[in-house]
């Protein structure tokens, strides 16, 4: 936002906003609020929607265990909003529907960060956080070897595999990550991952890249990948 400042001054004053979100759990959501929303859709559309926000409601339930390592599905994001945000009234209001607007509020962040997860990007650029998934909690840990059993072995694989998936074919990734994963047999998987891609450049940085961080501890590459598979 602050760049988009320096080149156009009125910037902020267009009403853009930034799809940046911390990570929201559906545990607390009112899901008897649910029968209170869509009355104007047709009976289909209406029990479509239902549904498909239900699911949606059950990928995020303790989400902030996971945050955007979450892998939530396809879903008619169209029809969910108009689901949502249709409140036709019965002939009189109901005690049932007291804090109807509270929860239509987080349906909407559901619907918005869902979005933003199961959609396909260009490019995909980060430094991915470190951390041994078995030395988290037992949620994280199953669901690290449920859904990322060729990079389990640290959270910065990890999210290079998450980031992977978030683009489109012919999309590219930058990282900057720990080296080890192109040295130990732990990562043989992971690397064997990697090489289904072309690597556009890579930098082995080694330790001390970052000033902020003295010592050998960090040690790191960089690199830029091509999500397009060629045969050696």
């Amino acid at each position: 936002m602050m760049k988009a400042r320096q080149y156009d001054r009125r910037f902020f004053s267009k009403g853009v906003q930034p799809h940046v979100y911390a990570i929201q759990e559906s545990n607390g959501i009112n899901r008897e609020h649910l029968n209170y929303l869509g009355r104007g859709l047709s009976n289909i559309e209406r029990n479509n929607a239902i549904n498909q926000m239900n699911a949606l409601l059950d990928e995020f339930i303790d989400a902030k265990e996971y945050g955007s390592i979450l892998q939530p599905r396809e879903y008619d994001w169209a029809l969910l909003s108009r689901f949502v945000e249709d409140t036709t009234p019965m002939q009189q209001m109901t005690f049932g529907e007291a804090g109807l607007d509270a929860t239509q509020a987080e349906l909407r962040m559901m619907i918005a960060q869902g979005r933003a997860l199961a959609q396909k990007y260009h490019a995909v650029v980060t430094n991915p956080p470190y951390m041994n998934p078995g030395n988290s909690n037992d949620k994280l840990l199953d669901y690290v070897k449920k859904c990322y059993p060729n990079s389990k072995t640290d959270m910065f694989a990890v999210f290079t595999e998450r980031a992977n998936c978030l683009l489109y074919a012919n999309g590219f990734q930058a990282m900057i990550t720990q080296h080890t994963w192109m040295f130990t047999t732990s990562y043989i998987a992971f690397r064997e991952m990697i090489l289904r891609n072309q690597i556009i450049n890579m930098a082995h940085l080694g330790a001390r890249a970052f000033e902020e961080i003295a010592g050998e501890v960090v040690q790191t590459v960089s690199f830029v990948i091509l999500k397009s598979h060629v045969d050696r």
